[in-house]
């Protein structure tokens, strides 16, 4: 039973718990306008494990509502809802790592880009804010997806080639 329904439900649980504990852990610099939330590197989970997809989302929608506001939780839980379907898509379909890699993260990072700003035009000037975190959330999305989450990606390879999966 390599991947039973206990199995699958652990790491959603597990994927859940972690991204809130780093939120909170990273709280000062995951949160607002200039943001690198550190738990979104663990966005690529997908890519291994479809389920994650579930628990990052709870994640992300509890951390949000406790440390930021209930806009925050519902932009930026439909954000990581779309992307981490998509990013599991990709783990299913693409093979190469490069391009597993590339895809399952491109999602994450244009999702939170484009989607999380208009929680901040909500409570300032329209287009400027909305601009501005477009460029700011979308950098923290670089650094916590595309550099963080490869180097979670190739350290998740090696631990399941040992394990045997």
């Amino acid at each position: 039973m390599k991947n039973s329904k206990s199995q699958r439900l652990t790491r959603a649980s597990l994927s859940c718990a972690i991204y809130i504990a780093l939120s909170a852990i990273f709280a000062p610099i995951s949160f607002g306008p200039v943001q690198v939330r550190v738990s979104e590197a663990l966005t690529v989970l997908p890519l291994f494990f479809p389920e994650c997809s579930i628990g990052l989302t709870i994640g992300c929608v509890v951390s949000n509502f406790i440390f930021s506001t209930p806009l925050d939780a519902g932009i930026g839980g439909l954000a990581t809802l779309l992307s981490s379907l998509l990013t599991a898509i990709v783990g299913r379909k693409i093979k190469s790592d490069v391009k597993k890699i590339v895809l399952g993260e491109l999602p994450v990072i244009l999702f939170n880009a484009f989607l999380v700003p208009f929680v901040f035009t909500a409570f300032s000037d329209g287009a400027v804010a909305y601009w501005y975190g477009f460029a700011t959330v979308g950098v923290g999305e670089l650094v916590s997806v595309g550099v963080l989450g490869t180097v979670l990606y190739f350290a998740m390879k090696k631990i399941m080639k040992k394990s045997g999966e």
